[in-house]
């Protein structure tokens, strides 16, 4: 698997080689740490860009907050309160320095936030609301501020999905740039307009249809998104505590002013027949939750902006962190690659200086290395060469002495040669001459001896032999005549095994059957009491299957009555719907009859002619579905009939089979003991069978054994015959004195 790599490395030199590990070790490391550079560099911009957003967006909060002010002075002035007018021009005023401040806040930012060419059509929408807004009506003056605060909004939306707020991964920033962002603008938009509508309707004295539809409205967009902004503002406040700390008091200051304004749109002004609240108070009410709602929106945008900052921080300081780290590394891989290059080119030299001495003969030359690695290791090795090197030259010089030493004998070692030849040969008629004191003399005096012994052992051997023979040939008639009687006695023990097997495997046969038969009939008695619990339970449930039945029928009954009592009173409804409708036709005629004082009680004539008309048609739909249930409840009730005659006939049909049961238990019961006691005796037949046959299986054992010991006996007779012959050839090779 390795050789790929290793035939490379072959090819290069210890600094190539290096230089290349160096490259693939530290390129890796260089672009990871671009890497996470560049991530980090992008959570940074990302993160600069939401501050932009913020900072967008806070600009946009003092038009969001103006606007709707000029609106409500505008209607203030049009509805006939000329004090409006130099509160109007003053707040005229400060929404242009407003604009302006946007504009340069869009030079700067516009082109990060992509708002194109927003911030000049709003100006140009805003300019052409000032020239024109003292000859509006009242709802037109309105419905352009309503519109060019929608305008508005809408660019924070644009600002908000380009900077990218809404991804925010961390919860407590999260949920506050959606409080500020998403949910504040559409909340005091919502409590603007309720309050220019609501002053009116106060200053009018009643609640128009349109001003009640529309402060509905209002109302319920008023409490979905102060619910919404409770809630993420709790999660936020739950992920961080010190925000908690910071907004807690500001958010139940915001939490009351909210509902306040709430309930007097709810009590005062929606849920009452006559208006009592004074137009002040309406007025108040609302300017005091809107008020507050730009308050606690201008205590939480630093918020927002600590956090994204500590964000930055964080995320510059991990950067820093990062390219220290990889320095370290890089400079400390760099440090230890040159240290080892050195060490190994050190060895490498010194190995090359010892093998140079070694090829020219120096056995005496040693590497001498500190270090503690895998090259100390291939220089002990050459230490332990060397040594072994010179260690053979020394004994190769013992061993050259040995050897002349070694020629002065080499004659008397023949003549013992000769001798043993001789021995081999089985000549033990002759003794070796052969003088001296040293190891070869004595060596010649042990072989005279040991030729002495083999010739008495050689005479012995063929003696007993002989009378082996002899006795061998007896055992060998006695073995065969045992062999004979016992292989006879056998054959008569296999016959009467094999009788004892089949009436054996006959008794067998009977026993099973009788176990089945025993079995079968259990079964039977089993599934019998099963049966007759059946029965039982189909009888019951049978019963009450009738009363369920009989219950249905009567439900399906006080069913049909109920029906026939909202058909009633849905023909009376119909009735009242015709009554309506003519007496809105008969006030549509009258309020014709006034001519222009009379339009407003045409418009509630018309809605009560509508009403009346979806009445009648409601009125017929319910008529047609409860003639279809009448229809469905008589098909149920006659179903229900047929079903309890069904039951009593099942119930019949039932009780006949339970007796049925019974008398079929009794047989079963008869069957069963009579199967058991077959049972038994064909059990304690096949017991006695089993007992003779295992006591014929004894018998044949034995006398198989004394057969098989009888032929093994008579085997190794053989065997000894032709081993004493052998022998006796081997002896007869020697030639004795």
């Amino acid at each position: 698997m390795f050789m790929p790599a290793v035939k490379l490395m072959e090819r290069f030199r210890y600094r190539s080689k290096f230089a290349l590990i160096f490259i693939l070790l530290i390129l890796p490391l260089v672009i990871l740490g671009g890497f996470l550079v560049a991530g980090l560099n992008e959570r940074i911009d990302s993160i600069a860009q939401k501050q932009r957003g913020i900072e967008y967006i806070v600009q946009l909060r003092d038009l969001i907050e103006s606007i709707p002010e000029h609106r409500g002075m505008t209607n203030g002035y049009l509805g006939g309160n000329s004090g409006f007018r130099e509160k109007m021009l003053e707040k005229r005023s400060e929404i242009d320095v407003h604009f302006a401040a946007l504009e340069l806040l869009d030079l700067k930012l516009g082109r990060y936030l992509r708002t194109g060419d927003e911030v000049e059509q709003l100006k140009r929408r805003w300019l052409n609301l000032k020239a024109r807004a003292f000859n509006l009506s009242a709802a037109e003056a309105f419905e352009q501020h309503t519109d060019l605060v929608s305008a508005v909004l809408a660019l924070v939306r644009q600002v908000f999905n380009a900077s990218g707020l809404m991804l925010d991964s961390n919860l407590d920033s999260y949920y506050l740039m959606e409080a500020v962002v998403k949910r504040f603008p559409v909340l005091v938009e919502a409590m603007g307009q309720a309050r220019g509508i609501a002053s009116g309707a106060v200053a009018a004295g009643k609640v128009s249809s349109k001003d009640n539809v529309s402060l509905n409205i209002m109302l319920v967009r008023i409490k979905v998104n102060h619910e919404a902004l409770t809630d993420g503002l709790e999660q936020a406040f739950e992920f961080n505590t010190e925000t908690r700390k910071i907004l807690s008091e500001k958010a139940k200051l915001l939490d009351g002013a909210i509902q306040r304004f709430a309930n007097i749109l709810d009590k005062d002004l929606l849920d009452t027949d006559k208006i009592t609240a004074k137009t002040e108070k309406v007025f108040k009410a609302g300017t005091e939750a809107i008020t507050t709602v730009f308050s606690f929106i201008d205590a939480t945008t630093p918020v927002l902006s600590n956090l994204l900052e500590k964000r930055i921080n964080q995320n510059t300081a991990e950067k820093y962190f990062t390219l220290s780290v990889l320095g370290v590394v890089v400079v400390t891989l760099l440090y230890l690659f040159a240290g080892f290059y050195c060490s190994v080119l050190s060895t490498t030299e010194g190995l090359s200086s010892v093998i140079r001495r070694l090829t020219q003969g120096d056995l005496s030359a040693r590497a001498d290395l500190t270090a503690q690695d895998e090259m100390s290791e291939i220089a002990a090795g050459f230490n332990t060469m060397a040594e072994t090197l010179e260690g053979n030259q020394q004994r190769e010089r013992e061993q050259i002495e040995q050897l002349r030493k070694a020629a002065d004998i080499r004659d008397r070692v023949d003549l013992l040669l000769a001798h043993v030849k001789q021995v081999e040969e089985g000549d033990l008629s002759h003794a070796i001459e052969l003088q001296g004191e040293d190891d070869l003399g004595q060596l010649s005096i042990h072989l005279n001896s040991m030729t002495q012994s083999l010739s008495g052992i050689s005479v012995g051997i063929r003696e007993v032999v002989e009378s082996l023979n002899t006795t061998l040939a007896e055992v060998s008639s006695v073995t065969s005549n045992q062999v004979a009687a016992a292989s006879q006695q056998a054959s008569a023990v296999n016959e009467i095994t094999a009788t004892l097997a089949e009436i054996r495997q006959t008794s067998e046969q009977t026993l099973n059957k009788a176990k089945a038969l025993g079995g079968l009939a259990q079964r039977t008695r089993d599934e019998s009491n099963m049966g007759r619990q059946a029965v039982q339970d189909a009888t019951e449930s049978m019963e009450a299957i009738r009363s369920r039945v009989d219950g249905i029928a009567q439900t399906i009954l006080t069913l049909s009555e109920k029906t026939q009592q909202i058909g009633e009173i849905t023909a009376v409804v119909n009735e009242i719907a015709q009554q309506s409708k003519m007496l809105a036709l008969n006030a549509s005629l009258e309020a014709a009859k006034a001519g222009d004082a009379g339009k407003g009680f045409s418009v509630v004539a018309e809605e009560v002619k509508a009403l009346a008309e979806q009445s009648q048609q409601s009125t017929a739909q319910v008529q047609k579905i409860l003639h279809d249930i009448r229809q469905a409840t008589d098909r149920a009730v006659m179903a229900t009939e047929e079903g309890t005659k069904g039951v009593d006939i099942g119930v019949q049909k039932v009780q006949r089979t339970g007796e049925l049961m019974q008398t079929l238990d009794g047989v079963v019961n008869e069957t069963a003991i009579a199967s058991k006691q077959i049972v038994e005796a064909a059990h304690q037949e096949t017991v006695g069978i089993e007992q003779v046959n295992r006591a014929m299986g004894e018998i044949n054992d034995a006398v198989m054994r004394f057969v098989t010991s009888t032929k093994q006996t008579e085997e190794a007779n053989s065997h000894i015959v032709e081993l004493a012959d052998k022998l006796r050839n081997s002896v007869e090779v020697y030639k004795v004195r």
